[in-house]
């Protein structure tokens, strides 16, 4: 699977100015969210080994007020000084965008996986229980509606619970970004790999790039990752910011 012309478009770059020297690119894309949660309104990676910047178009000052070098874009304190002034409940980390590189996730049980329905939503209010407000609740529901209807959310069900979940959150310029979670209680249990293989097997029989983006120091979502036969394909700083 190429990635490339992926991440490219995903990072707005130029390849043209690219190779004349620049290396920050604004792109609209930063001002999108990320599974409903996040806006990933930096990022610092390479492409074709040259370090590059990915920015939201308003933040084109910040960088032209610090003239910046490449060579200081993966330094988390400085760009969380840049930043301290404009944002506020912002992180910056080191995260690992990752692609499939290989066909693990055919040979992952799966028996147990299904996908959600709509027929599912007691199951899902069942699941986040611990929200008292019915319609927040709703909204949640809502959110998902065009992931449930596209078949894009693989659960693992039990007593009308989901314990395991991996969504296709977003899909951009033919990338899909794969999400997982699994109940702390049913953690180890290897229901986080079944559930990101058959999400892996949809992106790929609906022509769809699986990518998988993960915190550096989260180990074990890296394990699931790979056991599924997802490799590093790029090594980021990101600075993010909860959706308020």
């Amino acid at each position: 699977m190429d990635y490339s012309k992926y991440y490219c478009n995903y990072l707005n770059i130029n390849t043209e100015l690219l190779n004349k020297g620049s290396f920050i690119f604004e792109s609209d894309q930063r001002n999108k969210p990320i599974c409903f949660y996040y806006y990933h309104l930096v990022i610092v990676s390479s492409f074709n080994g040259i370090a590059v910047v990915s920015i939201a178009p308003h933040f084109d000052k910040v960088f032209s007020e610090y003239n910046i070098k490449n060579r200081e874009l993966r330094d988390v304190e400085l760009l969380t000084n840049m930043f301290s002034s404009e944002l506020d409940d912002f992180n910056v980390r080191n995260m690992y965008r990752m692609g499939l590189v290989s066909d693990k996730y055919k040979q992952i049980n799966t028996a147990r996986v299904i996908q959600l329905k709509s027929g599912h939503k007691d199951v899902y209010f069942n699941t986040i229980a611990s929200i008292s407000d019915a319609s927040i609740k709703e909204h949640k529901w809502n959110l998902r509606k065009e992931q449930i209807d596209q078949g894009r959310v693989f659960v693992i069900i039990e007593d009308e619970i989901i314990i395991s979940q991996a969504v296709i959150s977003d899909i951009n310029f033919n990338g899909g970004n794969i999400h997982v979670w699994t109940s702390e209680e049913h953690s180890g249990k290897g229901y986080g790999k079944s559930v990101t293989a058959a999400a892996a097997q949809w992106c790929v029989d609906n022509g769809i790039l699986p990518v998988y983006l993960v915190d550096k120091s989260n180990n074990p979502s890296l394990s699931i990752a790979k056991s599924v036969g997802f490799e590093v394909l790029f090594d980021e700083v990101v600075l993010s910011q909860k959706i308020k």
